[in-house]
């Protein structure tokens, strides 16, 4: 009868119900967080192998060019080297050897088949730029022919003005 009776199921209630039913959730929750402290472990095993390997790349960034090429095997061995001495039996370091390798694959899938040149790289046999000797003429005649222009308007407008201004007072 005493582990059938309930009083309360509110917040603060478990102190109300029979010792019995109070074991029970108290196992209950020891079982959820012992099922949690089992996923940490992994999360943080996961983790470690992860740092390690970007760490290491971290560090060998610095002595690689800029080509694609060398950084893309440069992960590659720096996978290899990281996981030679690893447990892959381990579900958390396989987890992430499998994880990074399927990543590598997909670089390797858009660097060497997705990319491709049509034709190599062309150089012209002259130079594109307009010559400087060109610029200076044309320039130069350019400005002769506005400046003749402008000469030409204001000798006009000098003989014209007193006509021009006549008319518009009217």
């Amino acid at each position: 009868m005493e582990s059938r009776q309930l009083v309360s199921i509110q917040e603060g209630g478990d102190r109300f119900l029979a010792p019995v039913t109070q074991l029970v959730g108290i196992e209950s929750a020891l079982a959820d967080l012992r099922r949690d402290l089992a996923e940490l472990e992994r999360d943080r095993g996961k983790l470690s192998v992860r740092g390690e390997y970007f760490s290491r790349c971290f560090n060998e960034l610095e002595k690689v060019d800029e080509h694609a090429e060398s950084l893309f095997s440069l992960l590659k061995s720096v996978r290899d080297e990281v996981f030679k001495n690893k447990d892959l039996s381990r579900d958390e370091v396989k987890e992430v050897f499998n994880n990074l390798s399927i990543d590598l694959q997909a670089f390797d899938f858009n660097f060497y088949q997705n990319s491709r040149f049509i034709s190599g790289p062309t150089i012209p046999t002259l130079h594109i730029k307009p010559r400087k000797s060109l610029i200076v003429i044309i320039s130069c005649l350019g400005s002769f022919v506005l400046l003749v222009l402008l000469a030409f308007i204001l000798h006009w407008w000098q003989r014209n003005k007193k006509t021009i201004m006549s008319d518009s007072s009217l």
